[in-house]
């Protein structure tokens, strides 16, 4: 409605509707949870919402995870989904572990960025075990743990352009 609420009817046998049951409903229901719903989208026995603050919600039929929730369960109300939850990069002892970026600067031209990094623990990963490499702004990083230690670190990335200004991202 243009008020923000959601509602719903019809067939609810897979919990489609997310109004906590599974009974078809014969006149419009109230789906809480969705209010500043932007964008909805129903096939036929699981539903999907995107919200004005970007966050997606789902519901109904699940047996096959079709509601990325990470389970198999029917959900017959919205769920929160999250995306981009990984587990953290891990890597065995003096093996380097390698990630991309793209990173791009309009002003530098095509790998004009330095790239260095910032470790959280300075003894687990030094500047010296740190290597990048460039092509068309796509920068290959290689970072290898100190040679007999072990443990947790915070890896930054800073990419910085001959102006001083930066970009950074830590995993």
């Amino acid at each position: 409605k243009n008020d923000g609420t959601v509602w719903a009817w019809g067939r609810n046998g897979a919990s489609q509707l997310g109004d906590g049951t599974n009974v078809y409903k014969y006149s419009p229901v109230q789906i809480s949870n969705l209010h500043g719903s932007t964008i909805l989208y129903s096939k036929y026995v699981h539903s999907f919402a995107q919200k004005a603050d970007g966050t997606v919600w789902a519901w109904g039929l699940n047996t096959s995870s079709q509601l990325g929730d990470g389970t198999a369960t029917t959900r017959d109300v919205p769920i929160s989904i999250e995306f981009g939850i990984e587990p953290p990069p891990t890597t065995d002892e003096d093996t380097p572990y390698s990630t991309t970026y793209n990173i791009t600067d309009a002003e530098s031209g095509t790998c004009g960025l330095i790239i260095t990094m910032a470790s959280s623990d300075p003894n687990l990963f030094t500047d010296s075990n740190f290597t990048y490499s460039c092509n068309a702004d796509i920068y290959t990083l290689s970072l290898t743990p100190t040679e007999d230690l072990f443990g947790v670190a915070t890896i930054t990335v800073i990419g910085t352009d001959p102006g001083g200004l930066t970009v950074s991202d830590s995993f």
